[in-house]
């Protein structure tokens, strides 16, 4: 147990003089983040603490198992899914769910509920938007 267990965030190119960095990243190797290695959180029998949904074929889904999080990756496209599942099959702490979040029952969702809910370009899809928001809220973890 005796390794460094921080990591750096970098970009995933180095800037150019005509466009500069990625947008939204950072422009290079930064701070030490205060996080352990993802492999120390993920434990196959832990619930999930996130939730990704309408996660597609789960860029963010991966990402947030790389900062050590448990996620739940939620879609209602099985053909979506199958990629997510195809290109991150190395990828561990996932649990790919087909779930339709409008019309479905939530119960195949994390009993204990969730630190975290993320839903990003799915929302344009959904009807009933603020019903959804209402239902994935009921399934956020309470704080005191």
């Amino acid at each position: 147990m005796g390794r460094d267990r921080t990591f750096h965030i970098a970009s995933s190119r180095e800037p150019d003089a005509r466009t500069g960095p990625d947008p939204g990243s950072s422009p290079g190797p930064g701070p030490p983040c205060d996080l352990d290695g993802p492999e120390s959180h993920l434990e196959v029998s832990a619930p999930p603490d996130r939730a990704d949904v309408c996660c597609g074929t789960g860029e963010l889904t991966v990402f947030l198992t790389s900062l050590g999080y448990r996620v739940d990756g939620a879609d209602f496209t099985e053909g979506v899914l199958e990629r997510a599942r195809t290109e991150h099959v190395q990828v561990k702490g996932v649990r790919w769910l087909c779930l339709d979040i409008e019309n479905d029952d939530l119960a195949t969702l994390a009993d204990d509920g969730y630190d975290l809910i993320t839903l990003r370009l799915g929302i344009a899809h959904i009807q009933n938007r603020a019903g959804v928001l209402r239902r994935l809220a009921a399934r956020l973890k309470t704080r005191i």
